[in-house]
């Protein structure tokens, strides 16, 4: 079976982007996506799983499939020649690592997201994060500046956010970009 075979084995229906108000919102409060963007969504269609697979999501599990869709797509925007220069993951910190003492002891907390330049590994760890909220963006096009003093929101050519309890994805890139990345999207 190929990448693709794989890939487009995950049953998705397409979402109405107006849905994704408030994770629109906190997706443009991490990524400012420069050019002329079109944004989509897609879930996986829950209905249309085999029993087994729906029994891993009411589990509160990842699908194979669709933590392999994340993996590839990383390894894709981190490691194509095309893509690789300035790829990124801004990620959600847990409270305890948005404090530090000497924050704490003059009243102030450093940001409660992190950018990393992307890598596959740490997308492992983000896909952990199942919340109702935006918890990660993978962005590419990112200005390396920012990796040393971020400000939110990163501007970028594109960026592709977890929705719907990271059962689903939004996407917002332009049509370029979309055309290179056809197999994930």
């Amino acid at each position: 079976m190929t990448t693709s075979d794989v890939l487009r084995s995950i049953p998705l229906s397409k979402l109405s982007v107006e849905l994704l108000e408030q994770d629109l919102q906190l997706g443009s409060k991490l990524v400012q996506v420069e050019g002329s963007v079109r944004t989509t969504a897609w879930m996986i269609d829950y209905d249309a799983l085999e029993p087994w697979k729906r029994c891993l999501i009411d589990n509160g599990d990842l699908l194979p499939s669709w933590a392999y869709w994340w993996l590839t797509l990383t390894a894709e925007l981190a490691y194509n020649a095309s893509w690789s220069n300035y790829s990124a993951l801004i990620i959600q910190r847990t409270n305890s690592d948005t404090q530090s003492p000497l924050g704490n002891f003059l009243s102030w907390r450093t940001s409660p997201y992190q950018i990393l330049p992307l890598m596959v590994e740490d997308i492992c760890d983000a896909l952990t994060i199942r919340s109702s909220s935006v918890g990660f963006a993978v962005a590419w096009g990112v200005n390396s500046r920012d990796f040393n003093h971020p400000v939110l929101p990163i501007s970028c050519r594109g960026a592709i956010l977890p929705v719907v309890d990271g059962m689903g994805v939004l996407c917002m890139a332009t049509d370029e970009d979309r055309s290179t990345l056809d197999i994930w999207i």
